[in-house]
């Protein structure tokens, strides 16, 4: 998980909608996300974050993880907090609910590695301001194949 730190705090009752940047859509500015990852903007009302192309950490490298969505620090899915956002990401085979036996089984048992290495800027247009900074973020999960092997 990546972590986006507002310093200040937002101003009391203030909402920002979060924006997910990919690696190819963060080399052409789309509102309400106007910048790139070396210039990160922000519209009002808005936090925008931009994934960085860099080696070793490129969108392509992912293995069997991707973006998941953000969380406010209080744990809210999908929000943005007073302080910051928390920038998810997960296995390609997590699943956030499960229905049936078979699927809470599947769910408890990862197959594949995962593997990802992130990073990039972000941007928030808030009241008092824009404030920018970098995010960085990890994922090493082995799966069945390499416990296996492993033992």
């Amino acid at each position: 998980m990546g972590v986006v730190s507002f310093s200040p705090e937002l101003a009391e009752g203030e909402v920002l909608t979060a924006v997910y940047r990919t690696e190819v859509q963060a080399e052409s500015p789309e509102a309400p996300c106007l910048g790139n990852v070396n210039e990160p903007t922000a519209e009002a009302g808005f936090l925008c974050v931009y994934r960085a192309g860099n080696f070793g950490s490129l969108e392509k490298q992912d293995e069997n993880a991707a973006f998941y969505g953000f969380e406010s620090p209080e744990g809210l899915t999908g929000k943005v907090g007073r302080t910051g956002a928390l920038v998810l990401f997960r296995t390609k085979e997590f699943k956030e609910e499960t229905v049936t036996a078979k699927e809470k089984e599947e769910a408890e048992h990862i197959k594949k590695q995962s593997e990802l290495s992130a990073g990039g800027s972000w941007a928030a247009g808030t009241v008092a301001g824009q404030q920018t900074g970098t995010w960085s973020a990890s994922l090493d999960v082995k799966g069945e194949e390499e416990i296996k092997y492993a033992k």
